[in-house]
């Protein structure tokens, strides 16, 4: 009996400690509002617009503005894809700006 109510007992304490970090994984804020960004005339024929976001830099939200690139120097660009800001995914961990189809 003793060893039973010592075994409920830590069952109990390691599923305490693992229900308390499961919500510390969504405590992060969200991105603040995207801002407003006026688009400058496009330098080139062909150019891709790839707007401003929300990045996360070490504690806090950084700003990286919009810019116009040349389609051979976006990484990971393809035709017909859209750009996808920064979020955070289910598991807690923030997944970069990128491009996707």
């Amino acid at each position: 009996m003793r060893k039973l109510l010592s075994t409920t007992l830590a069952a109990a304490a390691v599923a305490a400690t693992l229900g308390a970090a499961v919500p510390a994984a969504y405590a992060f804020p969200p991105p603040p509002p995207l801002r407003h960004e006026v688009r400058p005339i496009i330098p080139h024929r062909g150019y891709i617009w790839r707007p401003g976001y929300w990045n996360w830099v070490g504690h806090r939200y950084v700003w990286v503005g919009g810019v116009w690139v040349a389609p051979g120097a976006v990484p990971g660009w393809r035709a017909g894809w859209h750009w996808v800001p920064g979020h955070w995914n289910r598991f807690g961990r923030w997944v970069r700006p990128h491009w996707a189809p």
